[in-house]
């Protein structure tokens, strides 16, 4: 059974397409002076260049030593900005889990922008969720997983729903498992840092990189283990995921699945 449903629920509520490259060209003309003139400067350019430089190498000795200059106007001194500090994994984890367990109920949407157009398409997503319950709906694909059972169905013609087999879902440990497996190593696929409180940065060390969570993911979670907002970039383009409503409730009457 093609567990396409799967992937594509899960990619839209926990995985993961922006990776815009601007290049910027910058060109500085050289100015010539007339030939005519070049025979005649030649030696005062000469004279004043060698002046000029035992003079710059002064100052930039005096500044180096003495710190600002005998004017008193503060010397310009170039700053190596240290490295970014990688987050913590063990907390990334733990609001990942919560996200595969937690009591939730969702109504978002999900965006799609494709690289180098400006076409954009729209999904509305609704996920309920009460420990390893759960019943997502992306689009036109449902995946329901409810005791210890899990099917991906589509609706292709209308409201008719065409349902794959019956699987075992897989265990929140495993998922978990496979996310930390992308963090080490001597070479890991990814680094992770903090975006903000509730929110972490994922960013790939190869191009092209894995197709869940891109070139770039950046995810925040809600309080109740939801993913409030999720943006995955890659080089096809941006999947944004933000959710509308999160309701920390979830009833026996909201798990019953979509006929």
């Amino acid at each position: 059974m093609r567990r396409d449903g799967i992937e594509v629920a899960l990619a839209a509520t926990v995985g993961a397409v922006i990776a815009l490259v601007v290049w910027a060209f910058m060109q500085n003309p050289d100015s010539a002076a007339r030939d005519d003139q070049r025979s005649s400067d030649s030696t005062t350019a000469n004279s004043t260049t060698a002046n000029s430089t035992t003079a710059d190498s002064t100052t930039a000795d005096s500044t180096t030593a003495e710190g600002p200059t005998a004017n008193g106007e503060a010397a310009s001194v170039a700053t190596i900005q240290p490295p970014r500090e990688q987050a913590d994994l063990d907390d990334f984890l733990a609001a990942f889990r919560s996200s595969r367990t937690g009591t939730y109920k969702v109504a978002g949407r999900v965006q799609l922008a494709q690289a180098g157009t400006e076409d954009t398409n729209q999904i509305d997503v609704s996920i309920v969720r009460r420990g390893t319950d759960a019943i997502e709906v992306v689009g036109t694909t449902l995946l329901v997983s409810l005791d210890g059972r899990e099917q991906s169905c589509e609706r292709v013609f209308g409201d008719e729903l065409i349902c794959g087999e019956v699987l075992t879902p897989a265990e929140a440990d495993d998922e978990v498992a496979g996310l930390e497996a992308l963090f080490i190593g001597t070479d890991p696929d990814y680094l992770l840092y903090e975006d903000e409180p509730g929110c972490w940065q994922l960013v790939a060390t190869s191009n092209p990189a894995p197709a869940q969570w891109g070139q770039s993911t950046t995810i925040c979670f809600d309080e109740s283990g939801a993913i409030a907002r999720q943006t995955t970039s890659s080089m096809q383009g941006t999947r944004t995921f933000v959710a509308e409503t999160i309701t920390p409730a979830v009833t026996d009457r909201d798990l019953i699945p979509p006929s």
